[in-house]
């Protein structure tokens, strides 16, 4: 059975009072074993205005089997609000919030 881990992301501004919202990105390994991520935790700021296509973060892991690590977003983005490039690890933002209609 595969293993799943839990990333919760939180996205806070600097405005006054700041408003936050969180999200949780499931990961599913598919490998026999659980990937080594290269940091425990990862966080990063993004511009509300920041334009499509913009570097948020880059994941990285790796097999302990040496097996090739691929990267998908498959739960918490249900506005598609970011990408993963699923051989780099390379998230991006994918559009601009004033699309919500």
């Amino acid at each position: 059975m595969p293993k799943t881990f839990i990333l919760e992301v939180e996205a806070t501004d600097r405005g006054r009072p700041p408003f936050a919202s969180k999200v949780q990105v499931k990961i599913r390994v598919v490998d026999k074993e659980t990937p080594i991520f290269d940091q425990q935790n990862y966080a990063a700021e993004v511009l509300e205005d920041a334009r499509v296509g913009v570097l948020v973060m880059t994941i990285k892991a790796r097999s302990p089997s040496g097996s090739n690590v691929l990267y998908s977003i498959t739960h918490g983005d249900p506005l598609n609000q970011f990408s993963i490039d699923f051989r780099t690890g390379k998230c991006c933002k994918s559009w601009h919030d004033w699309f919500i209609s």
